[in-house]
């Protein structure tokens, strides 16, 4: 194992832990929809600071506000078993009322249909998204957590390695968190077959 240290667009220090791992076959049907586990609603003003150092190790914690209330959100996870493990540790955290539901990205739909891949960027044995909370925005929204193989994975983007368009917008928002993204490689996760008219070289 290589620990590294990267400093982001933003001046944040990153530790992340890298070690290569076989990678398995993994059905469509695993992963075919991007999860986020719901944690709380709150009624009233509350420290979103304090809720973030938490549970802002267990992912990208997000917030939606309403007339009514403030919804807290975690994310984003490639997979329900991934999601289901991540709601077990949520629940353990005192947050008894949480639950899973399916994020706006669906891999039938015109955006996701061909998407295949998504750019790993580290592997961890411990999950620890603490981090990542650090990032801009934009580039949280793009971050994705995988479990399998019994490590966490985190991950970048979702594309197909063979049009050009998705996949560059991948490593541009790669390219955001720090020279780590070097590192990282194409993951498959789902199998896509492309009619050859769809490809661009």
């Amino acid at each position: 194992m290589v620990g590294q240290v990267f400093t982001s667009s933003i001046g944040i220090l990153l530790p992340l832990f890298f070690f290569i791992l076989p990678l398995n076959q993994v059905s469509a049907g695993e992963y075919s929809t991007v999860y986020v586990v719901r944690v709380a609603a709150f009624e009233k003003t509350f420290d979103a600071i304090k809720l973030t150092e938490r549970i802002g190790d267990l992912g990208v914690v997000s917030f939606v506000s309403s007339d009514k209330n403030m919804r807290v959100y975690l994310g984003k996870y490639l997979g329900r078993r991934t999601a289901e493990r991540v709601l077990r540790l949520v629940k353990k955290r005192g947050f008894k009322d949480a639950y899973i539901i399916s994020d706006n990205y669906a891999f039938t739909s015109k955006e996701g249909l061909y998407t295949s891949h998504t750019f790993q960027i580290g592997a961890f044995k411990r999950l620890d998204a603490t981090n990542l909370n650090l990032l801009h925005e934009q580039t949280k929204e793009h971050l994705y957590i995988t479990y399998e193989n019994r490590v966490y994975r985190i991950s970048v983007g979702l594309y197909n390695p063979l049009l050009v368009e998705t996949k560059a917008k991948a490593m541009a928002i790669a390219e955001t968190i720090g020279p780590i993204y070097k590192s990282g490689f194409d993951k498959q996760i789902r199998k896509v077959t492309l009619n050859p008219s769809t490809i661009i070289y």
